[in-house]
């Protein structure tokens, strides 16, 4: 979670905390989203948009980061090289840095700089002679100070361990190191050295090349060759112990895991919690692509924070449970592969890091679990009636705002829900690995987002992303039923909470119940009041609305006698299956003639045979528990339909 941490809201726990959890969170509040640090400054985005031009006449390659620490204080003392390219003509070499810290040099492809100025963070050194476009520019700092901001000195109140560590999303990184603190200039590979005092660990991104010692004190050198945003960059420093093995992907790829612990006692607290990533790396590399730092690592460095913070290649976390290591995890696709490329895109990374939770829950412990986690965000987005996903630009400069918990992740994570019920989840998930695929190492906007989703599968998302990520709000549905002579009525008037938004086009998911059985439809929202019948040759028991929880909404359902309308539309699916489950007996309904085709999950064929229209039955008797799919080749179309056998 991006400048804040995702924990787990007591109602919407789906296991039961074990008791060293609740032991050893290090005083966290057990609350549905703790921000990461506390917030008390309102900052515009980066500064000034004069001094963002100028820092954009350069493009970074490399940050190479010298950097003094110890468990003491956030006293530093750095040196740090950047390698750019110039873009345009450089006459000035612009820069953000903390003037908390004293900047003693600064010398510009070699030539020391004198003529420095600088108007709070925002730095610019004035070059004696200007560098030309395409050229190196090689700028070398040196400085020192204590920190007050991005660099953090605290001991775990549970453990006793003191830890200082970097947070800095979103505008905090210039608090620890001189940088350029613009989402589209990743650098294209960083090396952090962190020299501390023998006996204490220092963890930060990619492989650990090697420890050198001298004297009292030895330097940890860490390299990663994969392009990172400039708040991905960490520093973790504490007397740790290192626990960790190699996680098998697959088809020959294994990904060193290592994690920085503070004791064997808080290892054996949290040992099962932290061997559950290897499940979660393997679930979220078949869901959204391969691991994308495969070739360097993945792991943790604990620190006494109530969440954690998505370093590339090593998270930094406070404790560990399943959903928070789920979030931080899915990061590293939503954010660390693909980051927003402006703070009003941070859906992009919260949103679906928060939704990497949904889909944790899903595989780990079951819909139902995963359900009642969304029920949850549902229930908070819906606690208050306005706010978009989106981040409209006069609040670009507020960090709560950014990263309001109710509206960048679960109503983010609410929203990517019902877009993966709207495409399905095959072409959910193909066009997500897709997306990652195609927007590898760079930044996204929304748009560009819903642009690509619109390629990639024919849909015209307009409506969606006015409605659910620009717009406010979300849909009041009033329902009424009635079921007469195999025709299910329905009405639904709907109102909206918000006027950004008058009307939601999405359709409204509704199951219909019939004995032990059930069938779902989908209705059609063209208007703010519909009436639709639909063919249920079933006696229908009672009606729900989005019993999955795939839309955000308030409903209420009646059952109407006098609820039957002369003339309108009759809906039919094409193939109707029912009951489902069924035991002894299945119907089939066709709307065309065509060839019926129904098999087992292992492809054993049970039923093949030519059928006219309408309706027939068959027996189950001979058949073992499982599930089956019934499939109908007609001159319109093909259609399938699975139903479960008990």
């Amino acid at each position: 979670m991006k400048g804040f941490a995702i924990l787990l809201a007591i109602t919407n726990l789906i296991a039961v905390i074990s008791l060293r959890a609740q032991q050893y969170r290090d005083g966290a509040p057990w609350c549905s989203q703790v921000k990461k640090r506390t917030l008390k400054t309102f900052r515009s985005q980066n500064g000034t948009p004069e001094h963002r031009a100028r820092m954009n006449r350069y493009d970074i390659h490399f940050y190479h980061i010298r950097v003094n620490l110890d468990t003491l204080s956030t006293y530093i003392e750095g040196h740090v090289t950047i390698h750019a390219i110039a873009t345009q003509q450089l006459d000035t070499f612009s820069f953000e840095f903390d003037p908390v810290l004293s900047l003693d040099s600064l010398k510009i492809n070699g030539i020391k700089i004198t003529n420095i100025t600088n108007n709070s963070t925002e730095w610019n050194a004035i070059l004696p002679s200007p560098i030309s476009v395409g050229s190196p520019v090689v700028a070398d700092f040196y400085y020192k100070g204590t920190a007050q901001r991005g660099l953090f000195n605290q001991t775990s109140p549970t453990w006793g361990t003191r830890v200082t560590y970097s947070l800095t999303e979103p505008y905090d990184a210039l608090g620890w190191f001189p940088c350029k603190q613009e989402l589209p200039d990743k650098a294209d590979s960083v090396q952090v050295e962190i020299t501390v005092p023998l006996g204490v660990l220092a963890g930060s991104n990619g492989i650990l090349l090697k420890v050198d010692t001298i004297g009292s004190q030895h330097t940890f050198v860490w390299k990663s060759k994969y392009p990172i945003a400039y708040y991905l960059i960490s520093v973790a420093v504490a007397k740790y112990i290192e626990y960790g093995f190699d996680i098998d992907l697959g088809n020959g790829i294994t990904v060193p895991f290592v994690n920085y612990i503070y004791s064997p006692a808080t290892l054996s607290a949290f040992k099962e919690e932290i061997d559950t990533t290897a499940v979660l790396m393997k679930i979220f590399s078949k869901h959204f692509g391969l691991y994308p730092f495969y070739e360097e690592k993945y792991g943790h460095c604990m620190a006494p924070f109530g969440g954690g913070m998505e370093h590339q290649t090593m998270t930094t976390q406070g404790f560990f449970f399943m959903t928070l290591t789920a979030h931080e995890l899915m990061h590293h696709w939503f954010g660390d592969n693909v980051t927003c490329e402006r703070w009003n895109d941070i859906w992009l990374n919260e949103g679906f890091a928060s939704y990497g939770e949904y889909v944790a829950l899903e595989n780990l412990a079951g819909p139902e679990a995963a359900r009642s986690r969304m029920t949850f965000w549902h229930q908070s987005v819906m606690s208050q009636p306005d706010g978009s996903v989106y981040v409209p630009d006069q609040f670009i400069g507020d960090e709560n705002r950014i990263f309001d918990s109710r509206l960048s992740y679960r109503k983010g994570a609410a929203v990517i829900h019902t877009l993966r019920y709207i495409l399905g989840d095959s072409i959910f998930f193909r066009v997500l690995k897709e997306y990652q695929d195609s927007f590898r190492f760079s930044t996204a906007t929304t748009e560009e987002f819903k642009q690509f989703v619109e390629r990639r599968t024919g849909a015209d998302l307009t409506n969606f992303f006015d409605e659910w990520i620009y717009g406010e709000g979300y849909p009041i549905y009033d329902v009424k039923w009635n079921w007469r002579n195999d025709s299910l009525y329905i009405s639904i008037i709907q109102s909206t909470t918000h006027p950004s938004v008058p009307l939601f086009t999405t359709p409204v998911p509704i199951r219909v119940f019939h004995g032990i059985s059930y069938t779902d439809i989908k209705v059609p929202m063209n208007n703010f009041a519909v009436l639709k019948r639909y063919y249920i040759p079933y006696q229908v028991d009672s009606i729900k609305v989005d019993p999955l929880q795939w839309i955000i909404n308030k409903d209420t359902v009646s059952y109407d006698s006098t609820l039957v309308f002369v003339g309108a539309e009759i809906v039919q699916k094409p193939l109707w299956v029912f009951p489902d489950p069924a035991r002894n007996l299945i119907h089939v309904w066709s709307r065309f003639p065509g060839i019926i085709v129904i098999t087992a999950m292992d492809g054993r064929l049970i039923v093949k045979e030519q059928i006219s229209a309408g309706h027939r039955a068959y027996s189950l008797n001979d058949l073992r528990t499982g599930v089956y799919v019934v499939t109908i080749a007609t001159e319109y179309g093909i259609f399938t339909q699975k139903f479960v056998k008990y």
